[in-house]
């Protein structure tokens, strides 16, 4: 998959060793991890294990994506909501429920994701453009 972007097998054990490591020093997926580990919240293991498996940035936009990107969502409410209000919806709610609040830390990680690249693709240390 990598030789078709034009990537070299050295620059893809790169970025998948950088993936790991932004996933190991990420406080929001740590967060989401602590959540998931409640016996009610089960259903929600298996969104941190896996973003495990991805091995580039890309893939975690696309694992995140169909959950966290408000902008493209299939609910109309939410996205006429947009980003902010979904944000601010799910902090008031983390307080009465762990699911919102799974759903706080999980928008954040994936807003996290969405700014790192954009860093890496200004600082133009990224081995692909991922627009």
């Amino acid at each position: 998959m990598f030789r078709k972007l034009g990537i070299t097998d050295s620059e893809a054990n790169l970025e998948a060793a950088e993936v790991q490591i932004f996933l190991r020093n990420s406080v929001e997926l740590k967060k989401m991890k602590e959540i998931a580990a409640k016996q009610a919240m089960s259903k929600y293991r298996e969104f941190p294990e896996r973003l495990k498996k991805c091995t580039s940035f890309s893939g975690l936009v696309h694992a995140c994506g169909p959950s966290f990107d408000i902008a493209n969502h299939d609910d109309v409410v939410i996205q006429s909501i947009g980003r902010n209000g979904v944000n601010a919806m799910c902090f008031v709610s983390g307080f009465f429920s762990d699911a919102w609040s799974y759903k706080y830390f999980g928008l954040h990680f994936y807003e996290s994701v969405l700014t790192y690249l954009e860093e890496k693709n200004r600082s133009g240390n990224l081995a692909h453009n991922f627009n």
